[in-house]
């Protein structure tokens, strides 16, 4: 980064280059990594801050882990409107390697009769 460019300008820059060389290919998303990270302050309510606690624990997510996965989820719905369909399976696949794991569920767990189980019919 030269002396005085900022974030942006170097964020533009590098996507400006690549633009230029990969005009004849295909697109390719530009994955930059940047070192720094935006802090932001929410003014909650209190009920909305206990909802979204109450969320988040129920997720196994500390408030701002929940928060985090909610904001980028958001990003990446409006990325896959323009994006083809291996860049949203790619994007997915990074999205979901940021979740607990979830144990794995037997054939019977999700079988018809299982979910019926109990019901009269």
């Amino acid at each position: 980064m030269e002396k005085g460019e900022t974030r942006n300008q170097k964020l533009e820059s590098a996507n400006s280059k690549l633009e230029t060389r990969n005009s004849a290919r295909p697109r390719k998303i530009a994955i930059l990594k940047i070192e720094e990270a935006m802090t932001v302050t929410l003014k909650l309510k209190p009920e909305v801050e206990a909802g979204l606690l109450t969320q988040a624990q129920a997720s196994g997510m500390t408030l701002e882990e929940y928060l985090l996965s909610m904001v980028e989820g958001a990003v990446l719905l409006k990325a896959q409107e323009s994006s083809s369909a291996e860049e949203r399976a790619a994007a997915f696949e990074a999205w979901s390697a940021g979740h607990r794991p979830t144990p794995i569920l037997s054939d019977y767990a999700v079988s018809r009769e299982a979910m019926y189980e109990g019901r009269d019919d």
